[in-house]
């Protein structure tokens, strides 16, 4: 009966196969939920053609509460979150080229109090050796980007907030 055991052997093969599937595409994260209380909402941006990483402090000197909020692979990215309103956002951008080379390595510490509401985008640009980070209000009647803070600095040198994150890298 060598033909019977082929047909078995089909039959188990076929129910196996019918058994796995199709693999499904994981579902994507949710978005962020928003405060509870009054917020604004910030879109973030960089013209870098490098990777950056956007961090957040629960104070100045980034030695506490630390959350990473973005990656941005690359410029024409636009992520967006939302923050409380009326409260300081101390934020940490850092720009790395490489994990092993700090020469190409640019970061800028930044703080803002976002009003209830409103919407921002908080651009970080990152050209040869210097870096910096503005805050733009949006407002949709009449379609502007109005500049509220501007913030220039290179770590390295000019100020001693956030040093410890600075120097310690990441994988982007």
């Amino acid at each position: 009966m060598p033909g019977m055991n082929t047909r078995i052997l089909a039959i188990l093969l076929a129910a196996l196969v019918a058994s796995c599937g199709t693999p499904t595409k994981p579902e994507p994260p949710p978005p962020p939920v928003p405060p509870s209380g009054p917020h604004a909402r910030l879109r973030l941006a960089t013209d870098a053609v490098r990777p950056v990483r956007l961090f957040t402090y629960a104070d100045a000197s980034c030695r506490s509460g630390e959350r990473e909020v973005a990656r941005i692979q690359y410029a024409g990215q636009y992520p967006e979150t939302t923050v409380d309103a009326g409260q300081p956002v101390h934020g940490l951008f850092v720009g790395q080229g490489s994990e092993s080379d700090s020469a190409q390595r640019c970061a800028v510490a930044w703080n803002h109090v976002f009003q209830a509401g409103k919407a921002y985008e908080v651009f970080f640009s990152w050209r040869e050796q210097d870096c910096d980070v503005a805050i733009y209000e949006l407002r949709s009647e009449p379609p502007t980007r109005q500049i509220v803070q501007r913030f220039v600095e290179r770590p390295e040198g000019r100020s001693p907030a956030c040093q410890q994150v600075y120097r310690k890298g990441g994988v982007y």
